[in-house]
Formats: structure tokens, C-alpha cells, sequence
């Protein structure tokens, strides 16, 4: 869903919003940022969600989704005790910021339409927990990241990607009814897996992909094996 039309209240549900799809021993912080650079995708005021995941802090903003700029996970600490780092990455005139708490009443808001705007990563996470907590064999869970490039730009998408005793399926926020067989051979390819479940007018256009494992760490010590770490995975043209 697009939020760069969203008004700032709208935006701050958004980011409560997002924050419920996590678990809730997952470290967060949902945030205001002053930004001294503004543009036609952000104003002097931004709403984001900064959580833990995969050993290294993400950054969810309603306008673009969600990204990591953390260099390693070695410096979780230090980027969850200070922010700042990450966020000049993500744009340069994020200058500063303050955690806020959640406002019942935006929430609500959002919550009629019941849609988060770019929220398909976080949304992954919470249908993988929903599977495993309702009594799914999940043998092993990936987040699959990739990247369609249209014109001179690279759109993302984020899908679950998950095995069980019946074989590999894939699910997709923008499709949550429907859950894809993926080929037993294309299990450690990331990008022959995206050009699968990518839309129809955009299988052609997927130039990158990467396959993030699921840690049972990650959903909240609920155990879900994960599947060996691979390599970002690019198009040769």
C-alpha cells in the first residue's frame, strides 16, 4: 500500500499499528523524527518504528517500508541504546528523535481498514507466529527480500517463505489467501523463488532477492528450525 499521500496522523497510527504486528518480547521503539531535509517523501516531521530482528535493528517508515542500516550485528547495543547512526543512514536530515507512546485513538484509525502501508515484513512475522501457534508443523521459515527495478528505481516486497511435511509454499501479504507451492528445488535460490511468487507484471522485472532466516529468537522463543543462511542472490543482466 502507498502512504506518501497519508497526513501525519495517519502516519503516526500507521507505526503503532506496525508495532502490534510484532511479538511482544521483540525490542521496538516507535518514534518521531526531526528531519532538516525535507522532500516529497518526507516532511519536517516523520513517524518510524525501530525494532530488533536477525541480530541487527530495522527501521520502519509508512512512506517506504522497512530497511536495516546496521553494519553488523555486533552493534545491536550500541544502535538500540542510540538511534541516530541508523537514521542519518536511511536519510541525511534525520537529526534527531524522541520515542513516543502509542495513541489509542490514531490507532484506531488505522485499524478500521485494518491495512498497514508497507508493512509486509512485519506482517510476515506475525502470520509465521499465527501458523506455529495454531498448530503448523513448520520445519523451517525465511523472510524473502526483493527488489524489482522500474526505471531508475528499485521497488521492494517482502513474502514468507516456509517449509512443512507437505513441502515449500510461499505467502504474501498483498495475497494473504493464498498459499504457493514453491519447487523443492528452488529452496536455496532466492531469486528463482521471487520471479515465482512476484506478481505477473513484475516476475520479469525482479533484479535481486535475499533469503533472511527465521530464528526462533525472533519469534519470541517459539521454535521454528531455520534454514541455512544464503547468499544475496543478484541478476546477471
Amino acid at each position: 500500500m502507498q502512504a506518501r499521500g497519508l497526513s501525519d496522523r495517519q502516519n503516526a497510527a500507521a507505526v503503532f499499528q506496525a508495532q502490534r504486528l510484532l511479538d511482544e518480547s521483540t525490542w521496538s521503539q516507535t518514534i518521531q523524527i526531526r528531519n532538516k531535509r525535507t522532500n516529497s517523501t518526507y516532511g519536517s516531521k516523520v513517524w518510524a518504528l525501530a525494532f530488533e530482528f536477525g541480530g541487527r535493528v530495522w527501521i520502519y517508515l509508512p512512506q517506504l517500508g522497512t530497511q536495516s542500516p546496521a553494519v553488523s550485528s555486533t552493534q545491536l547495543d550500541s544502535d538500540k541504546a542510540d538511534l541516530s547512526g541508523l537514521l542519518a543512514k536511511v536519510h541525511p536530515g534525520f537529526t534527531s528523535y524522541k520515542e513516543v507512546t502509542a495513541d489509542e485513538k490514531v490507532v484506531a484509525q488505522i485499524q478500521k481498514d485494518n491495512d498497514v502501508p508497507n508493512a509486509c515484513l512485519m506482517e510476515s512475522l506475525a502470520t509465521l507466529r499465527k501458523m506455529v501457534r495454531s498448530g503448523v508443523d513448520v520445519e523451517s521459515a525465511d523472510l524473502l527480500m526483493f527488489y524489482a527495478k522500474v526505471g531508475s528505481s528499485f521497488l521492494g516486497h517482502t513474502v514468507l517463505v516456509y517449509e512443512t511435511e507437505n513441502g515449500l509454499f510461499a505467502w504474501d501479504p498483498e495475497r494473504p489467501q493464498i498459499e504457493q507451492p514453491i519447487n523443492a528445488g528452488f529452496q536455496s535460490d532466492a531469486l528463482s523463488i521471487a520471479r515465482v511468487v512476484a506478481e505477473t507484471g513484475v516476475r520479469s522485472k525482479v533484479a535481486k532477492a535475499q533469503l533472511l532466516n527465521i530464528e526462533a529468537s525472533d519469534m519470541g522463543g517459539t521454535r521454528v528450525a531455520g534454514l541455512a543462511a544464503r547468499n544475496f542472490a543478484t541478476a546477471a543482466n
